[in-house]
């Protein structure tokens, strides 16, 4: 054990994470899911949670996944985001900019039919609302009232299309310059957190009161809405793991191909430590 570590040991310790040694791949190649939560409080200081819907998308490696101890050390095999990915020489040559919509991952990897929004989605939102449920007493321990964050969750799925989250970002990166992908859905997801983070709390002045351009413009952003949804409120909180509702059933069904796509014969499994479903080759 090396001096560094055994110092971080003695500060707070350590969070041990297992590798994914079968991941799921598109086209032999790694990947993650980069999906988004609001957290926002309220008058008294209560956290609430919203997943949102609609701007969650797929970060791709550029290079062929590889477990041979002569790739180990390659961080352009092994992690998806563009701070490694963007100085790869095969940047941007299979997807533009490395990212697809999820839509266009389904399709990469011959997922079922409405997989992704009865399956993927909303268990990615389960993992996002047990995760803020264990945390949810020591995000505000001030208790700070109208307050707002928005958190990158990232997930991983594996051979099994079992879902596994990674880590939560507490500054999740915005940028746009990649791709025409984000360009369409930062300013979407941006305009969202505003919409649900500040419009609840500073609500637009009574329709009496305004102009008629004003209250058309008003009522033009109500017609719009938003695509964020409520995962975890005070009403809801204290779900535990033990009490995860089973995953909506979509199973696969076609035969996998070189590890990238959904196969026949999996069944449905519930981990009993967890209570988190997943899928296993049967």
């Amino acid at each position: 054990m090396s001096t560094e570590a055994r110092k971080d040991a003695r500060c707070g310790g350590w969070v041990c994470q297992k590798y994914i040694e079968r991941p799921l791949l598109i086209d032999g190649r790694k990947f993650d899911i980069r999906a988004f939560c609001l957290l926002v409080t309220d008058r008294k200081g209560r956290i609430q949670a919203h997943a949102h819907r609609s701007c969650s998308y797929v970060r791709t490696s550029s290079t062929k996944y590889s477990l041979k101890p002569q790739d180990l050390a390659k961080k352009g095999v092994h992690l998806v985001n563009d701070g490694v990915q963007n100085k790869e020489e095969s940047y941007g040559k299979f997807e533009e900019g490395n990212k697809l919509a999820l839509a266009d991952f389904g399709k990469r990897v011959d997922a079922p039919a409405n997989w992704l929004e009865e399956t993927l989605i909303p268990r990615m939102e389960a993992i996002m609302r047990y995760t803020i449920d264990a945390a949810h007493a020591r995000l505000n321990p001030k208790k700070r009232q109208a307050c707002f964050e928005l958190l990158g969750f990232d997930f991983m799925l594996d051979a099994d299309l079992r879902v596994d989250l990674i880590e939560i970002n507490s500054n999740p990166c915005l940028e746009t310059w990649s791709c025409p992908l984000l360009e369409n859905l930062i300013p979407k997801l941006v305009d969202d957190v505003l919409r649900v983070g500040l419009d609840q709390i500073l609500p637009p002045p009574s329709k009496a009161k305004l102009t008629k351009r004003q209250t058309e413009a008003v009522e033009a952003l109500e017609a719009a809405g938003h695509d964020f949804t409520k995962i975890f409120g005070p009403s809801e909180e204290h779900v535990h793991f033990a009490e995860a509702p089973a995953e909506p059933a979509s199973e696969p069904t076609a035969e996998p191909s070189a590890g990238t796509a959904a196969g026949g014969g999996w069944v449905k499994r519930v981990d009993p430590d967890t209570g988190v479903a997943f899928f296993a080759k049967e």
